[in-house]
């Protein structure tokens, strides 16, 4: 290829660029007039090379970039080019737009230099958009009463504020990079990770009692799910102390089930465990026995002594029942001064007799209450499953037969098949 030939292959490429980009190309004289200006440049900024024509100020600048143009005007005079960098440029209808400039000083004949913008206005409202969104997550993130954690293969890549006073520290920089299953452990290590992961697949938060670092435990209410953080894909968790509802939780169950006087389980804790017991019995050998208690003459102290000393007595007979009988066995106040017990695994209605014989003697010991020696006597029904019923109510109304037939000699029992 001659030296004239590849002179007309480059005009002609360059003629190409000229006239089919979509960044706007223009010549700059040493004075600092646009000399020339390609179709993109009208496209973009709106005015056309008779518009700059003779103009001392190109109308194309603000106040703001004009002082930067006449920088950038002696450096390119230097040879130095001027590198991307983003700048403001005037549309001819007054619309302000964002520029992303670059400058080659060419120094050829009355052409200074060769300038061109890409029309960067929707890019920067994007990123600003994107700036507002970052800060206003950072923002919501800082204040959400729960605690944020951005988490990757177990490290700490972010906390919030919450975060690092659920983790009882104060400075962020102590916990990041740092393990979080090593600051946030259970008894069971191995099941907590198990129950998370199964939790960030099924999209659920999970309740845990955790331990931090320094041996302080709470309940925490765990959410994870999968996102993305600096481009990398991670897990984000959201954790609640719900200590304070959980042990409201807690204290509202226990109050269901349980005497609020003397902290025995009531009828309906005592219904639905017998009645457990009686569906799960695994052959024709179980046995077990209900007992029907009743304090004898307790009206008589309550009404003389007042109910403080009614309510302390009883507190006290329910301990002695706790102290006399086995852990496996169920004891429930009724109300008033009745009380029940399931007696499980009972071999012999001489078992049941020896353990209501060591109850009477036991519950007649004193009791001191308010500088007063109080002496009771109770009476004893029973029942025994399966000989006396099949079922919890018919052996509860069944030991209540037989109460009523001991409460007639007082300090005494009876069971049901001997009635």
């Amino acid at each position: 290829m001659t030296l004239n030939n590849t002179v007309d292959v480059d005009g002609q490429l360059l003629e190409l660029v000229w006239n089919n980009t979509n960044d706007a190309i223009f010549t700059i004289g040493y004075d600092g007039h646009i000399l020339d200006a390609n179709p993109a440049f009208i496209s973009i900024l709106g005015w056309d090379k008779k518009d700059l024509e003779y103009q001392l100020a190109s109308p194309i600048f603000t106040e703001c970039s004009y002082l930067d143009a006449q920088k950038t005007l002696e450096k390119l005079r230097l040879g130095q080019d001027i590198t991307y960098h983003v700048t403001e440029r005037k549309r001819k209808d007054g619309q302000i737009l964002n520029i992303l400039a670059s400058y080659k000083a060419v120094h050829s004949k009355d052409i200074l230099a060769v300038g061109m913008y890409k029309d960067f206005t929707e890019q920067m409202r994007i990123q600003q958009k994107l700036q507002a969104n970052k800060e206003c997550y950072q923002n919501l993130v800082e204040f959400i009463p729960a605690a944020l954690f951005v988490e990757q293969n177990g490290l700490i890549l972010f906390l919030n504020t919450p975060g690092i006073h659920m983790l009882g520290g104060s400075n962020k920089a102590k916990f990041v990079k740092k393990n979080l299953w090593h600051l946030l452990r259970s008894t069971d290590q191995q099941s907590l990770q198990e129950k998370v992961y199964r939790a960030k697949e099924a999209g659920v938060p999970i309740v845990e009692k955790v331990q931090r670092e320094d041996g302080h435990t709470f309940w925490a209410e765990i959410s994870v799910m999968p996102t993305i953080f600096n481009k990398q894909f991670v897990n984000q968790w959201l954790v609640r102390d719900i200590t304070l509802k959980k042990n409201y939780q807690d204290q509202l169950e226990y109050m269901a089930f349980h005497d609020p006087l003397t902290g025995l389980v009531n009828r309906r804790f005592f219904i639905d465990h017998v009645d457990h017991v009686i569906n799960s019995v695994a052959d024709d050998h179980t046995q077990f026995a209900i007992l029907y208690l009743d304090m004898d003459k307790f009206k008589r102290i309550n009404d003389e002594f007042g109910h403080d000393v009614g309510d302390e007595l009883l507190k006290q007979f329910a301990d002695k029942l706790r102290y006399s009988l086995r852990q496996e066995d169920v004891i429930c106040r009724i109300g008033g001064d009745e009380f029940l017990v399931f007696l499980s695994d009972i071999h012999s209605k001489e078992e049941i007799e020896r353990i209501i014989d060591r109850l009477i003697v036991k519950l007649k010991e004193s009791y001191p209450i308010n500088h007063h020696e109080f002496s009771v006597t109770t009476s004893i029904g029973a029942s025994i499953f399966p000989k006396d019923g099949d079922n919890v109510k018919t052996l509860m109304r069944k030991a209540d037969q037989a109460l009523y037939t001991a409460k007639e000699k007082r300090d005494s029992y009876a069971l049901y098949d001997r009635l």
